[in-house]
């Protein structure tokens, strides 16, 4: 437990977090370490190491010492990481690449930089513009009309159709394919797609 930084009370190194006696950090600590001491026993070419610890109780001074403590674990233990969350903040610091998924599916997938300076899906954009911005005091935040779909009765075409602020008929009745944008940036939309973008492995038009 020591390798991950947690500690009992005592000054002990803590091998058990039951009851009270662990905050969401320290259970956090504790699945990253159950993760490690599972990798350890597989090669890891073989087995990625899978580890669920949620950031989202941490207060932001906790959840940065967390967030720093997997990338030196990432380093140490030349570990890939798959991180899930809502946090597009901690996308941005964590993550070399980001899937967006909307209604179960992934709409976007590209590297952050240009995913986050160049989005091409509007479940995407929408999602950047309803970030709070520094120095905005007073704006109103930007917020995504309507609500999620159920998934059990997905609407035909594009999910993101009755949503979307950019849709076309083609969106509500026929599912957009996987568009390549650029390089390894791809995404599910009609306003990219054939005729107007090209289909994935193919060149732009």
């Amino acid at each position: 437990m020591a390798s991950v930084g947690a500690r009992s009370p005592r000054g002990d190194d803590r091998t058990g977090c039951g009851g009270t006696g662990c905050g969401g950090t320290g259970h956090g600590r504790a699945g990253t370490q159950s993760c490690l001491s599972f990798g350890s026993k597989v090669s890891r070419s073989q087995s990625p190491s899978r580890l669920k610890a949620s950031t989202t109780s941490l207060d932001l001074t906790i959840q940065a010492q967390y967030l720093g403590l997997l990338e030196e674990l990432q380093d140490r233990h030349r570990l890939a990481l798959v991180f899930v969350t809502h946090n597009l903040g901690i996308v941005a610091r964590i993550c070399d690449r980001v899937a967006v998924m909307y209604a179960g599916r992934i709409v976007e997938i590209g590297p952050v930089r240009r995913l986050f300076t160049r989005p091409a899906h509007p479940y995407t954009r929408a999602l950047l513009e309803s970030i709070p911005r520094l120095g905005a005091r007073g704006a109103r935040l930007t917020a995504i009309e309507g609500q999620p779909p159920d998934l059990a009765r997905l609407p035909a075409g594009c999910a993101f159709a009755p949503r979307c602020p950019s849709v076309m008929e083609r969106c509500r009745v026929e599912a957009p394919p996987e568009t390549l944008v650029e390089a390894g940036h791809v995404t599910r939309c009609w306003l990219e797609g054939p005729g107007i973008g090209a289909p994935a492995g193919g060149t732009p038009a």
